[in-house]
């Protein structure tokens, strides 16, 4: 880029990969780069920009940042709402969480289903229960994926609530989507963890069966 200035679409599209391999040091040194050539960024600079405090643990600057833009009028991508929010799961502050979602809303972004992940993979982290959520989710047209349907049996076996992880994967199998090697291991380790050697033992036979058929 040495010698000529190159178009914002260039700058932003550096800036996201950077974002996407997680080099925040490339993302600040390309933004002082455009600060230097008085490059004026858009709004999907700043929503990189969130991204990147947000990788960084500095979840206040992004927040500050996110409704700055938003004060003015403009509203970045879900990816930014979603970092923020992975942000404040982590941390445990639901108050913002909901805020954050509640301003989507009201900012009519289409909250997708990478959003609602975020939320319930967190409330998994921190043991809490989230059926009210898979149900908010449900009533908003969004129906479970199998990653997602993966990560809320790892929760639910973590907290060692096997009955509800069951009924998970019951529900899973009858709409045929199909469990994968995580979603397996998850419910594995949750009943050995639970003393349920017998379970644990049938299901890893299950899975060493279906993995012969594909090979033969």
């Amino acid at each position: 880029m040495a010698g000529h200035c190159v178009s914002l679409t260039t700058w932003n599209s550096v800036m996201l990969q950077s974002v996407k391999v997680k080099r925040v040091d490339v993302v600040w040194k390309f933004y002082g780069d455009m600060l230097e050539y008085d490059v004026v960024g858009d709004v999907d600079t700043i929503g990189y920009l969130v991204q990147t405090f947000c990788m960084e643990n500095n979840t206040a600057k992004g927040h500050k940042l996110l409704r700055q833009v938003l004060e003015a009028g403009h509203v970045p991508s879900n990816a930014a709402f979603n970092k923020l929010i992975s942000a404040f799961c982590k941390s445990g502050n639901y108050a913002k969480v909901s805020a954050l979602l509640h301003t989507m809303i009201a900012k009519n972004c289409s909250l997708d289903i990478h959003t609602y992940q975020e939320v319930i993979h967190g409330l998994c982290k921190r043991r809490m229960r989230h059926e009210p959520l898979r149900n908010y989710l449900k009533d908003r047209g969004y129906f479970p994926d199998r990653v997602m349907y993966t990560t809320m049996i790892h929760g639910l076996c973590k907290m060692k609530c096997l009955g509800e992880a069951w009924k998970l994967w019951f529900e899973m199998i009858q709409k045929e989507i199909v469990p994968n090697e995580h979603t397996y291991n998850s419910l594995i380790n949750g009943l050995w963890r639970t003393g349920n050697i017998e379970e644990a033992e049938k299901l890893y036979k299950n899975v060493c069966e279906k993995v012969m058929e594909k090979l033969l």
